[in-house]
């Protein structure tokens, strides 16, 4: 699975890659990196062991710069993460390992991307192990997709061609929890699901509706059992309650604990893959993919001329550094994710600014200041896209793949 590639990126790449190596702390068996110090949380620690913003995400841009540059030293520190992280599981919050980002789950999938890429058995072993682990969790009260039972679905869904009836039964499990706690709108057929805090069932991919239909429609593709493909259904059909026409877009109900008080102050609408059109767009792209409705379809169009417009607005010079989570590299990564599947109703997505000598710039100024180097809020992201400039054989963390 080593896909050596040839492009001008590389360098530049590299610049992005060997500086989040130097900003960590190493010896001749490891690497660890610290967490970035902020003003609400004065106390410094290690990295945890998530994909979110720990070592599963540092093995992931590491795995994918082996593959993109072929250096065997990439090889020997995205090994070195992928069991640190493994080894370090516990250290997740119980509540919220059955989450794909932030949970177990994740660790799953970049246990099983490492052994795809490194054919390292041990690797598919400790996956194996964990996906045992995932099985004798409790039932929770967390569903999306960063910290909840969508996780794990999601993860088994991806994982179930290497691990296979195991991780689908695994699967069909947690999704049989979220039919069982959705909350049911019989006027327009919809479901949804509490989420944290005191405000309603949200919309948008890593918290929200989109997160979790999403998911049901990979279990589906692996399962083919028919009522994933329904609940998923019902899960869009909540969101569209929540669309507003002239905006293109669907409502941020995040901090809004009732539908009387949109009535009082309309809510935003957001355009990144965490909340609002970009994650939206996204999953309704694997909707149409899996399902073949063109509801889906004519739903992905809308999102993504709204994050296309979005993007043009963009003034790159204010907006690097950037993060795939709420930032333009993530924005950007989607719409590239989107123009290489080559749908003809997103033929205009070509003419979407992609601003690569802006990111180029940024990424060979050694001046630049060290941020955040982990893979959804710091410069791990950044790398991550550059590596699918230089090489389209990688899968985007945002819609992941094996």
């Amino acid at each position: 699975m080593l896909t050596i590639a040839s492009s001008p990126l590389l360098t530049p790449l590299n610049y992005l890659v060997d500086d989040i190596e130097q900003d960590g702390i190493a010896d001749a068996k490891r690497i660890i990196w610290l967490e970035t110090q902020n003003a609400f949380d004065p106390e410094i620690g290690v990295i945890g062991p998530d994909l979110y913003t720990g070592m599963a995400g540092m093995a992931i841009t590491y795995l994918n710069a082996y593959r993109v540059g072929g250096r065997r030293h990439h090889r020997k520190i995205a090994k070195h993460c992928l069991h640190y992280a493994l080894d370090h599981a516990d250290d997740i919050a119980p509540e919220h390992r059955p989450g794909f980002y932030n949970g177990w789950a994740g660790l799953l999938y970049a246990a099983v991307y490492g052994h795809s890429v490194l054919w390292d058995e041990v690797l598919r072993a400790r996956a194996e192990d964990l996906l045992q682990r995932l099985a004798a969790l409790p039932v929770g009260q967390e569903y999306d997709l960063m910290t909840g039972a969508a996780g794990t679905v999601l993860a088994t869904a991806l994982v179930a061609p290497v691990l296979g009836e195991p991780a689908k039964r695994v699967g069909l499990s947690a999704a049989e929890g979220l039919h069982e706690a959705a909350i049911r709108h019989p006027d327009s057929g919809a479901v949804s699901w509490k989420t944290a805090g005191d405000q309603l069932p949200l919309t948008g991919l890593s918290h929200g509706n989109a997160g979790i239909g999403w998911a049901l429609c990979e279990l589906h593709a692996a399962t083919d059992e028919t009522w994933l493909e329904e609940l998923a259904g019902q899960a869009f059909r909540y969101e569209r309650q929540y669309f507003d026409t002239d905006a293109g877009n669907w409502y941020d109900l995040r901090h809004y604990a009732s539908a009387d008080t949109l009535r009082h102050t309309p809510p935003p609408c957001e355009t990144a893959w965490c909340h609002g059109a970009g994650g939206i767009a996204l999953s309704r792209l694997r909707a149409y993919e899996i399902t073949g409705d063109r509801d889906y379809l004519s739903e992905l169009t809308v999102a993504a001329r709204t994050l296309s417009s979005a993007v043009a607005g963009e003034h790159p010079e204010r907006e690097l550094p950037s993060c795939l989570c709420h930032g333009l590299v993530g924005n950007l990564d989607i719409l590239l994710t989107l123009r290489r599947r080559a749908l003809p109703e997103l033929s205009f997505l070509e003419d979407t600014p992609r601003y690569e000598p802006d990111l180029v710039a940024f990424a060979t100024d050694r001046r630049r200041r060290s941020i955040d180097p982990g893979l959804f809020l710091g410069l791990g992201g950044m790398a991550h896209y550059l590596m699918r400039l230089a090489n389209p054989g990688i899968p985007p963390v945002l819609l992941p793949a094996l």
